[in-house]
């Protein structure tokens, strides 16, 4: 027995795909509302799939989103909606990735008081010293409880769900004590050299 096809869906197998596209391009907020309805599901599923944390998907499926909304003139009159949608999810998950990883690099090389390129000549060292010994102090001057989480979420990988577990606090806590976190150290600017 085939599933019943939503509003959306009818709309888009009888609605020619441009005419949808240029509605969300034009910033048609409810045909956008639509899209989100009817995709998140599937986008949130693709996320996890690779970040195998369901609180992580879920902050990245909402990346997601927020980023066709803040990209929706880039779409293609010609393309269907579903493979720009999930180009743009592809996208955001290699960013997170690469995101992780240098933040796992710049961690790691605080722990070892190293560069984090063994190649760098003084100058470039003593850059990456800075924003290392910056950072650092940034994360330290959290509350204890958040720079707790944090450090187990950042530097041991550890996911929302073995933090809540380790700490006997719930999940969401862990990912209010991380979205603040990340908050806060988004604020706080590079001191000028």
């Amino acid at each position: 027995m085939a599933a019943a096809l939503s509003n959306f869906e009818k709309r888009i197998y009888s609605t020619p795909l441009v005419n949808i596209v240029r509605a969300i391009k034009s910033g048609d907020e409810s045909e956008f509302r639509s899209l989100y309805d009817n995709y998140f599901r599937r986008v949130y599923f693709f996320a996890l799939k690779s970040v195998k944390d369901p609180t992580e998907a879920e902050d990245l499926s909402q990346n997601i989103f927020l980023k066709a909304w803040e990209n929706r003139h880039r779409f293609k009159d010609d393309l269907d909606i579903e493979p720009q949608l999930f180009q743009i999810a592809k996208s955001t998950i290699i960013d997170y990735f690469r995101a992780k990883t240098t933040q796992q690099q710049l961690i790691k090389a605080l722990a070892e008081d190293a560069p984090v390129n063994r190649g760098a000549n003084p100058p470039q060292f003593s850059e990456q010293s800075k924003v290392l010994i910056y950072l650092q102090k940034a994360i330290e001057d959290l509350p204890p409880k958040r720079r707790e989480v944090f450090k187990l979420s950042r530097y041991h990988g550890l996911t929302y769900d073995e933090i809540a577990q380790e700490l006997s606090i719930s999940k969401n806590t862990v990912h209010v004590h991380i979205t603040k976190a990340l908050a806060t150290l988004r604020k706080k600017s590079l001191p000028d050299s």
